[in-house]
């Protein structure tokens, strides 16, 4: 592996972007699948670009000045990178003074919005048969079923329809309600929107995300010291769900401290009561601009679900807020004394 090296890491000069940076929403999402050096390092690379958000100077000087990543480890996470095409260095670039493109989400394999493999004769078929609507498809037809069969060129057409579904050419109607004598299943085509693929899905970060701000050790660098990818990922999925003008930052729907509340003490008609730190609780909206999964796909590995989400969303709160850190054996605040309703008395002495 080649040793390289770059400029000075000097931050781009105005641009006209107001001190931000932006990386793609699904370009994202596909380099933390790689781990915690080249998701970092990916950071590190966009906040160098200019005025497009795509073409950087920045290289492995830039990863070691900004982060705790050593220059052989940041050279190889650049070379992850590469490999999984994220990043693309311009050939016509020196040996000594790289420079790179942060390659758009639709030309990443295996990325959202990357076009899907073509498909054979007979998955074809069966693909032009379904449309936007629910379609019917049945289980098997008949060899005396000749109007079907020249309908579907299929003997077992709900089969086919089956590996365009696993292929994401074509969605199951789990929920649509088909009559109990029919022996099928309803099925809607996926189609694949070029142009849609096309735009960038942007998430725009403050350069002081990476730079630090007033001396302090900067934020991603503070997650990468967690070691958890999922983590710095939610960090940055974080920036797409805030609201600043309409919600203050991210919506509490999204992800919230939820506490518990229970008794304490009753005595003469009185009653104390006390709220206990129970966790974290993640949680998307689609109506307030946030899906589900930008914290459900917090973990690259799915199985990790919703707790893997929580347990990033702790992370995330307890590296940047010390203050925010779960506390052992809970956190309880008095809500203080309620009356019971006709009681008669005062409230107790002490808890």
């Amino acid at each position: 592996m080649e040793s390289v090296s770059d400029p000075e890491a000097r931050p781009p000069s105005d641009d006209g972007r107001g001190g931000f940076f932006a990386v793609d929403r699904r370009a994202w999402a596909r380099v933390c699948r790689l781990g915690m050096n080249p998701a970092a390092a990916y950071l590190v690379l966009a906040r160098g670009t200019g005025g497009d958000n795509r073409t950087t100077k920045w290289s492995t000087n830039a990863i070691e000045r900004y982060t705790g990543i050593s220059r052989s480890r940041a050279a190889q996470a650049i070379a992850d990178l590469e490999q999984d095409k994220a990043v693309v260095r311009d050939p016509a670039s020196k040996r000594d003074r790289p420079k790179y493109k942060v390659a758009p989400a639709h030309e990443i394999p295996g990325c959202e919005g990357f076009p899907p493999p073509a498909l054979s004769p007979g998955q074809q078929r069966v693909f032009d048969q379904l449309g936007d609507d629910w379609t019917v498809v049945p289980n098997g037809i008949k060899p005396k079923q000749r109007e079907e069969h020249d309908r579907w060129h299929s003997r077992s057409p709900r089969e086919v329809a089956d590996e365009l579904v696993r292929l994401g050419r074509a969605v199951l109607g789990t929920d649509v309600a088909v009559p109990p004598w029919e022996d099928a299943l309803r099925y809607r085509a996926v189609a694949y929107d070029a142009e849609g693929a096309a735009k960038p899905d942007w998430i725009w970060l403050p350069n002081a995300l990476v730079d630090g701000a007033a001396g302090e050790t900067a934020p991603v660098e503070l997650v990468r010291q967690t070691g958890s990818a999922p983590t710095l990922r939610l960090f940055v999925d974080l920036y797409a769900a805030q609201n600043l003008d309409e919600d203050g930052g991210v919506h509490f729907r999204h992800i919230r401290q939820e506490y518990e509340r229970h008794k304490v003490r009753a005595a003469q008609g009185w009653r104390a009561g006390a709220v206990r730190r129970v966790g974290l609780r993640a949680g998307g909206q689609p109506h307030l601009g946030l899906p589900g999964r930008a914290l459900h796909r917090a973990a690259p590995d799915r199985r990790e679900g919703r707790e893997g989400a929580r347990q990033g969303c702790g992370r995330v709160l307890g590296v940047l807020d010390p203050a925010a850190r779960p506390r052992p054996g809970g956190d309880c605040r008095a809500l203080g004394a309620r009356r019971h309703q006709g009681g008669r008395g005062h409230p107790p002495h002490g808890p």
